[in-house]
């Protein structure tokens, strides 16, 4: 048996969701578990860490520039000034959370010692979450040498053997689904076998097969429990489940990275196992709050569940992906009924051309039906869009604004077009009206930084071109799109979950939105553990078995 170490370090939570618990971690430890192995999960994206990560004086002094920042009182100069202001902070948080993950690391040394793991497991993300736990790896190698430690994650799916070349702290990087392979890790960590499996990425640079979990309902339950995953005692946690209701999507959208990760051909659970898995949850960990983790859920498989749910009297509320094209409309008010709460849309523009280029394949029409009937079913529906897209001008970009003042989802999540490596965006550029260096792109968004406490305009460049624009001229056409949705009275930026929580607790989506927005920007964790408290407690199973 090999004891396992799983560590999510996300950096500063800088949304709410980024406090929902990681269904990833506890699938892994369900695997490990069921395999006879031990594991402990240390997730980061707490309140704690939120606190740990805003010194007092810090957050002080940002919730006085927020208002300033955010109004327009004192012109332009006073504007000004508190961007330099800004800019100040932003060093000296920069600094002091270097020091602090330095501090982190150092606790994960006393760990090791007392737990005295054959391997650790670290989930790799993008900005601080990238080179803080390559710090933390490091550490942990200079102190051990003779631990195993591999690597997982959203950045490895992207960058694979890249991450070697910014450290050779790992042993190995994992990618596309970890369930089969981490327990062939423990396996190895044991003594047993060889480092010559599938979906693994070697020091040495050799890349194995991808091979991906064909039966999903053979999976191992995920794992929550406390002692398990310490994240989870308390109000640390937005305690929201994340289920693997469906993996892969038969869709080619020029933009995601979903089939990359996980194959064009579409896996489902059984509505059974779905069902098993939300009552599982529901008698060991007291949660009856959940959002399906897939990127294209069939509409048959959410019909099915929601006639389970009802037909079990289950007392649930959750959230899914949905796309507008196989949306059906007998299914909507089941689907509410059942305790769907929210849907995001993949809308992504108005335009028709513009849908065509960007390989989405719906029409305006789907669209504008798909989002007019769930929302008269009473489902809370978000809209994402891609804005500027490939293609896109000013007469596309009032296209796009037309529809959604038309159907006017409850928010509308709206982001700049992000190139992601192993997309057909990243591999066919020119293609999409993308200027970039191929070559050099993925070293360059390996360890770039997202300056949160400023709009994208003031962050730094990004390497590539659209349109003939440069980051900061397509930045602020977004920012600016933003803005005239706002002023035209749409929510913008606040996804299901949250605004789900936002329900429990009885606010409106853009007084919700504009408490956690401000909460989460001046590092206010006090404000945020007070809402994660409260709606764990309304939201929880009045049954809970310990």
């Amino acid at each position: 048996m090999a004891k396992a170490l799983l560590i999510s370090y996300p950096g500063y939570p800088y949304t709410p969701s980024s406090l929902l618990p990681d269904n990833g971690l506890a699938n892994l430890a369900g695997s490990l578990i069921k395999a006879g192995h031990d594991v402990l999960v240390l997730d980061y994206g707490t309140i704690e860490t939120m606190r740990r990560l805003v010194p007092e004086n810090m957050r002080q002094t940002l919730g006085k520039v927020y208002e300033k920042v955010r109004s327009d009182k004192g012109g332009r100069c006073s504007k000004l000034l508190s961007l330099l202001q800004l800019r100040h902070l932003d060093n000296k948080l920069a600094e002091y959370r270097k020091q602090e993950v330095m501090r982190i690391a150092a606790e994960l040394v006393q760990v090791v010692r007392k737990e005295k793991p054959e391997f650790a497991g670290f989930k790799l993300w993008n900005g601080d979450g990238f080179d803080s736990p390559v710090m933390m790896a490091e550490h942990l190698k200079r102190e051990f040498p003779r631990l195993k430690i591999f690597a997982g994650g959203p950045h490895v799916d992207f960058f694979r053997g890249l991450i070697f070349e910014a450290t050779r702290a790992f042993d190995g990087l994992v990618f596309g689904e970890g369930e089969e392979t981490i327990v062939r890790i423990a396996d190895y960590a044991c003594g047993k076998g060889k480092l010559d499996f599938a979906n693994l990425i070697t020091p040495d640079g050799v890349e194995r097969e991808t091979e991906r979990v064909t039966n999903l309902d053979a999976l191992p339950m995920p794992v929550y429990n406390e002692h398990i995953y310490p994240a989870m005692r308390g109000d640390q946690k937005i305690k929201i489940v994340v289920l693997d209701e469906s993996r892969g999507c038969p869709y080619s959208c020029a933009f995601c990275i979903q089939p990359v990760k996980s194959g064009h051909s579409r896996r489902v659970k059984s509505a059974t196992r779905v069902i098993q898995e939300m009552k599982g949850i529901m008698d060991v960990n007291g949660i009856r709050t959940f959002r399906y983790a897939g990127s294209s859920t069939p509409a048959t498989l959410m019909r099915e569940i929601a006639d389970g749910i009802i037909a079990e009297k289950l007392d649930v509320e959750y959230c899914s992906y949905g796309h507008v094209k196989e949306f059906r409309r007998d299914d909507a008010n089941i689907l509410r009924r059942s305790g769907l709460f929210g849907l995001l849309f993949g809308i992504e523009s108005g335009s028709q051309p513009v849908l065509k280029l960007m390989n989405k394949p719906t029409t305006v029409e789907q669209i504008r039906r798909a989002v007019n009937e769930a929302k008269n079913a009473g489902i809370f529906i978000v809209g994402s869009v891609i804005l500027p897209a490939p293609g896109d001008n000013d007469q596309t970009m009032n296209e796009t604004f037309n529809l959604l003042m038309d159907v006017r989802p409850d928010s509308v999540f709206i982001q700049f077009p992000g190139v992601y490596p192993r997309t057909p965006w990243a591999m066919n550029p020119e293609r999409y009206g993308f200027e970039l260096d191929a070559e050099n792109y993925c070293r360059q968004v390996m360890t770039y930084k997202i300056k949160t406490l400023f709009p994208p305009s003031f962050w730094a460049p990004l390497p590539y071109r659209l349109n003939g624009m440069r980051f900061r001229k397509f930045a602020r056409v977004t920012e600016e799109f933003a803005c005239r949705l706002e002023r035209s009275g749409l929510v913008t930026q606040l996804t299901d979950d949250i605004a789900l929580v936002g329900s429990t607790l009885g606010f409106n989506p853009k007084e919700f939105k504009k408490i956690t927005a401000k909460a989460m920007w001046t590092g206010d964790w006090e404000k945020m553990a007070e809402i994660v408290a409260n709606f764990n407690e309304m939201s929880s199973c009045t049954d809970r078995k310990i």
